[in-house]
């Protein structure tokens, strides 16, 4: 429902946003925060996306997927919560393994300076191909600075092939 109220809510077509209009409708107070929140996170209005997930993940029905993502806006501000959002991802991956939401627990840890931690939960993540873009520069300079510089160099060659 998420991801088609998204591509609605993106089209300029009439008929796409009628049905929108329809889910919406039809939709529980959780995954219409959630809609809100993925809309305004996709325009960058990451305070406004960060209160709608907030309040879709009060409803009682927290799920992984919206507790990672609730987790991303918070660690996207510069003034962000890092131990709030650690709390919810490490939250979600408790009820549910995946590379998203270890990329997204490593990118914190790596904002916290917690480089060791942080390479583990990159490199868990990295069974994901579409996420290894985002991963690398991360993994590199967690490399650096745990003073790995083999595996830097090694993350940092693979980062150069992909551009």
């Amino acid at each position: 429902v998420v991801e088609l109220a998204i591509e609605c809510y993106r089209s300029d077509d009439v008929e796409s946003r009628e049905l929108l209009k329809a889910t919406l409708q039809e939709t529980d107070s959780t995954v219409l925060h959630f809609i809100r929140g993925s809309v305004a996170a996709l325009e960058d209005r990451m305070l406004e996306a960060e209160q709608h997930f907030r309040q879709a993940a009060q409803t009682g029905k927290p799920m992984p997927g919206l507790l990672n993502t609730l987790a991303v806006a918070i660690q996207s501000r510069p003034d962000g919560d890092l131990q709030q959002a650690l709390r919810l991802v490490d939250l979600a991956l408790s009820q549910m393994a995946h590379p998203y939401f270890s990329e997204t627990r490593g990118q914190i840890l790596a904002r916290l300076g917690r480089d060791s931690e942080a390479i583990a939960a990159l490199e868990k993540a990295l069974e994901s191909d579409e996420l290894t873009a985002a991963i690398l520069p991360t993994l590199v300079q967690c490399y650096r600075n745990v003073g790995s510089d083999v595996m830097a160099e090694h993350y940092a060659k693979r980062l150069r092939e992909l551009q």
